[in-house]
């Protein structure tokens, strides 16, 4: 098994060979500005956290790198664990994630993590960011749901299709 250590020096088992890895990092590195990948994350970030719309908890009130905190728990009344089950059945990948004094435990907590290097790396801006966090409220909102977790499933794979890994 290969690993990869992620920036926070947690050791991660990768299914990627790791020579693939290290030629998508830096192709992304290449490719995109860091303050446009940040700048597209931001205005992405309103449409997730506006009452009107979606309405979450983001936590420390965004982000300034690559990834984004959300508290699920607070904001919907859904555990990350079960957040992160009906994401993965829609396709879209976060991991539950203990919040700030989070009064849950670490393996049923209230917040998720949103990875957003796999947005960007497709070439993903302020409009998709914005579709994708309905998904994300939608597939959160009928967590129990499974006709309507299959179809939002069909609707991202369509999406996707769209936005190619790059080779």
């Amino acid at each position: 098994m290969q690993y990869i250590v992620d920036s926070q020096g947690i050791k991660i088992s990768v299914v990627v060979p790791i020579e693939d890895w290290k030629r998508m990092n830096e192709d992304y590195i290449k490719n995109r500005n860091k303050q446009d990948v940040i700048q597209t994350i931001k205005d992405g970030l309103d449409e997730i956290k506006s009452p009107k719309k979606n309405g979450f908890k983001l936590m420390f009130g965004g982000t300034d790198n690559h990834m984004v905190l959300v508290d699920v728990f607070s904001s919907k009344g859904i555990s990350g664990k079960e957040a992160e089950k009906s994401l993965d059945k829609i396709g879209i990948t976060v991991n539950k994630n203990m919040i700030p004094d989070d009064p849950r435990k670490p393996m049923d907590p209230s917040g998720i993590r949103i990875g957003v290097p796999a947005i960007t790396t497709r070439g993903m801006k302020e409009k998709e960011v914005k579709i994708i966090s309905g998904w994300i409220n939608e597939a959160i909102k009928n967590y129990n749901d499974e006709k309507a977790l299959a179809n939002l499933h069909k609707e991202v794979v369509k999406f996707c299709r769209r936005f190619p890994l790059p080779k």
